[in-house]
This record gives C-alpha cells, sequence and structure tokens, in this order.
C-alpha cells in the first residue's frame, strides 16, 4: 500500500537446542524485544507460530500513538517509546512509511471544545502534549471534516505507519545481529528446574534449553502464562478492518471518533489507499474470541459513521477487509516486566490495541531486565505482579 518501502526480508532459521533467551511470539513486541537484546550480544530465539506480522501486528490500521486515552500516569513510558521510535527509520535501515504528521481526535459533541478538554485532564492525557480544537479549526487542518464535527483534539506528536514493514524490519535488523528467527513453530509447554526457573521451551519441532522465555503472544498471553502455571487476565477482542483503492490525497493525518464508548479511526496511506476500522466494542461475537472474520454488521457500522465524518469516504472502492485478534487488560494497561512468581519469565503484551505507540520501549524494558539495567522509566503501573497477588508458580 505505501511507496517506496522496503520488501521484507524473507528468515528461515533452525531451532537451536539452546538459546539464552526465547521469545514467544513475532509481532512487533517480540521482535522489537529480539531487536533490542541482540543488540545488547544476548544470545535471542523468536518462536513464533505462524510467520512475522500475522497476528494483530500485521492486521491493524497502522496509526502511531504514543499516548494513551486510558490511564493516567503512563507518559513517561510512551513518550520515551515515541523517541526511540523516531530513531528506528535510520537505525532499522527501513523505511515503513513512518509519517510523523499528528493525528485528530474528533467530537460532534454542542459543547464540543468545554467537552474534550474536561474528558481530556481527567483521563490523564493532559500529560501528552495536545490542543483542544473547535470545529472550525479542525477543519483547517483537515478541510475534508463534515459540518457535524464540532471539535477536535490534536495531537502533534502522533502519527502513521505501515506496521508490516515495521514489523518485518525489526526482525530483520535483530536477525542482522545474530537472532535466530523460527517461524511455523507452535510452543507446547514450558519447562521449570528445581528451583522453580525457566529452563525449556517445548515446540512442535522440539526443545530449547533456556534461562529466560519472554511471553509476546499479545491475545495469546494467558495460554502462555498457563504453561507456568500463571492466570493472566488478558482476554482476546476481535478487531475489523477495511482498505480502499487509492483515492486523492484528502486525509492530512489520521482520525479517532469515539461512539458509544467504541473508537473508530481511518488513515490514508502515502499512496492514497484509505484504511478504516473501529466498533470493537459492539462486535459482541468478538470478544473473548479469536475468530478474525468480519461481520458486515460491524463493517457497515464503522463505515457508515466515517463516511458522516468524512463525506469524501462515500465514494471509495473496498478492495480489501481484514480482521485481527488483540489483547485486553482489566485496567486498559500493558503488562511488561518479569514476575517474582516463575524467575526468567518475562511479559511483554497486551497494550490494548495501542501497540505501535509501545512498541520501541517495550523491547529496551524487556533488554533492561533481562540484563540487569535498572530500567530507565518506572514499572509500577505495568507490572505482571499487580495480577499475581496469592498466585504460586507452576
Amino acid at each position: 500500500m505505501p511507496v517506496n518501502v522496503n520488501p521484507p526480508t524473507v528468515i528461515a532459521h533452525d531451532l537451536p537446542p539452546s538459546s539464552e533467551v526465547v521469545v514467544i511470539g513475532g509481532g512487533v513486541m517480540g521482535t522489537s524485544s529480539a531487536y533490542a537484546l541482540a543488540r545488547r550480544g544476548v544470545q535471542v530465539t523468536v518462536v513464533e507460530r505462524d510467520g512475522i506480522a500475522t497476528g494483530a501486528s500485521g492486521r491493524n490500521a497502522g496509526i502511531f500513538s504514543p499516548s494513551s486515552i486510558y490511564t493516567s500516569g503512563l507518559t513517561p513510558l510512551l513518550s520515551a517509546s515515541a523517541r526511540i521510535f523516531r530513531r528506528w527509520p535510520e537505525e532499522l535501515e527501513a523505511d515503513f512509511a513512518f509519517r510523523p504528521s499528528g493525528t485528530l481526535m474528533l467530537s460532534t459533541d454542542p459543547d464540543a471544545p468545554a467537552t474534550l478538554r474536561r474528558g481530556y485532564e481527567q483521563q490523564g492525557a493532559s500529560e501528552t502534549p495536545a490542543q483542544i480544537l473547535d470545529g472550525d479549526e479542525a477543519r483547517r487542518l483537515v478541510p475534508a471534516l463534515a459540518p457535524i464535527v464540532t471539535g477536535a483534539v490534536y495531537y502533534p506528536g502522533h502519527g502513521h505507519i505501515w506496521p508490516f514493514a515495521l514489523n518485518h524490519a525489526l526482525a530483520a535488523a535483530a536477525a542482522r545481529r545474530g537472532a535466530r528467527i523460527v517461524q511455523g513453530t507452535e510452543v507446547t509447554g514450558i519447562d521449570l528446574d528445581g528451583s522453580g526457573r525457566i529452563s525449556a521451551v517445548q515446540t512442535t519441532r522440539g526443545r530449547v534449553a533456556c534461562r529466560w522465555i519472554v511471553n509476546a503472544a499479545n491475545a495469546w498471553a494467558a495460554p502462555v502464562a498457563r504453561m507456568v502455571g500463571l492466570e493472566m487476565p488478558v482476554e482476546p477482542q476481535r478487531g475489523q478492518i477495511l482498505a480502499a483503492l487509492p483515492a486523492p490525497a484528502f486525509l492530512p493525518m489520521p482520525l479517532d471518533y469515539v461512539t458509544g464508548g467504541s473508537p473508530l479511526y481511518w488513515r490514508q496511506t502515502p499512496a492514497g489507499n484509505v484504511v478504516m476500522g473501529g466498533g470493537r466494542t459492539f462486535d459482541r461475537a468478538g470478544m473473548g474470541s479469536y475468530d478474525r472474520r468480519n461481520t458486515l454488521e460491524i463493517v457497515r457500522f464503522f463505515a457508515s459513521r466515517i463516511a458522516a465524518l468524512t463525506p469524501g469516504a462515500k465514494d471509495l472502492t473496498v478492495v480489501r477487509m481484514w480482521g485481527g485478534t488483540m489483547g485486553f487488560t482489566p485496567d486498559y494497561r500493558p503488562i511488561i516486566g518479569p514476575t517474582a512468581a516463575v524467575p526468567g519469565f518475562v511479559m511483554a503484551q497486551a497494550c490494548n490495541g495501542s501497540g505501535m505507540g509501545w512498541s520501541a520501549i517495550v523491547g529496551r524494558l524487556v533488554a533492561d531486565c533481562i540484563t540487569g539495567v535498572p530500567p530507565s522509566v518506572p514499572l509500577d503501573l505495568v507490572t505482571p505482579d499487580r495480577f499475581l497477588d496469592g498466585q504460586e508458580k507452576g
């Protein structure tokens, strides 16, 4: 879809008999972790059941949002992630169509600017640089907005990317530094030694002895955690997306809108394609499910509302639709870091649909934990141990 991006590098490694670290999951969290570890000279192997970017990391709308609308206190982590991310195109030697365009969170409330400001401050988002706009100010940024848009929050630090290319760029950069990327291989079990520490991973292609495991399985994080006897409250949830043929440029930045508690989002790629999605909280059948099939009810729901907000979308020709499965936590915070319950078991997942913005700092923090470097930002709000009180290791 985007233009002038590097094609994915085909990586085919055999499963080694041992590795200091095994990362479970080849999405953006897993490959970011592998890249950060490999840069520090750590022997690391990524084990992916299907292929790189075949999960949510390759099935999202590609919006880069280094802030959280759900909870306060996370700005230091997300700001650090954004600083690392902006260096990645040069550092990874890859073009994944990163465009720091800013984003608009739209409102149709009659008293939009005041309502937006109250919500922005109550959610703790005021820690993140943004501007509250009225409808006319929003249309000066995006003339395609309909008159029903009465205000918006403008996030200048946000933007958009081609997520599929980013995921492959991280995997290729990790491989160049010695990481092994093993695809088409499912983890079937995890072994602990006599002291309860991680000792090996069992897979459909054999056993890998290791001292550390990084659980980067996103929506499948809970089943992986159960392999070491831990219950992690990560619920799968389906997201659905449409993509249209290239159109003349009319969306200079990604747009977001929340209706009935459900986020909608859409953007135009550098090649002109429009990608749109949302409505997940109305998708009752997709909650708690790994089913990635599209449903016309949800597709029509978000497409009709997006067309009402940006009338230029009414004439688009849809050529593709797809679904992906994301992992969500009860408090809408990710789960990052080691757990005292099982030494050597590190979590790196459940970013609640905002994985691109979290990707850079998650890899850095995983590498810090494993190499014994004190984390540069506090992990209190994202530690897995907040969910593990009273649980014993498996």
